[in-house]
């Protein structure tokens, strides 16, 4: 049976030994990643999922051109919330998914406070 759980920093010795073993097929349809990315890998695992969202940020502005980016969440996803507060993202109006309650976000890509800056 397939169980999905949240990634956790317990996960990044079985993690890396996956990307590793599937880094040729994985490069078969996306660039590869290079050898720098499974060297720092277990340092680059224990960062807050913060890095990733100013990741994208810089990419929607330098590859994208994008002005802007949205985000959705729902209210009980406390981590997801938090990363958005803490990288800038603006909460706009309140939305539902379903039966759950939610909140879209948007954060401005055009000033300083942009995380990619």
């Amino acid at each position: 049976m397939t169980i999905i759980s949240r990634l956790r920093l317990t996960h990044a010795e079985a993690l890396l030994a996956f990307e590793r073993e599937n880094r040729a097929y994985f490069s078969a349809s996306v660039p590869d990643r290079g050898d720098d990315y499974f060297t720092g890998f277990t340092a680059r695992h224990r960062e807050p999922a913060t890095w990733a969202v100013r990741q994208i940020c810089g990419v929607a502005v330098a590859e994208c051109g994008l002005t802007a980016l949205r985000a959705e969440t729902t209210l009980d996803n406390a981590g997801s919330r938090a990363v958005l507060a803490r990288t800038g993202f603006e909460p706009v109006e309140d939305v539902m998914f379903g039966a759950r309650p939610g909140r879209r976000y948007v954060l401005d890509l055009r000033g300083d406070a942009c995380p990619a800056r």
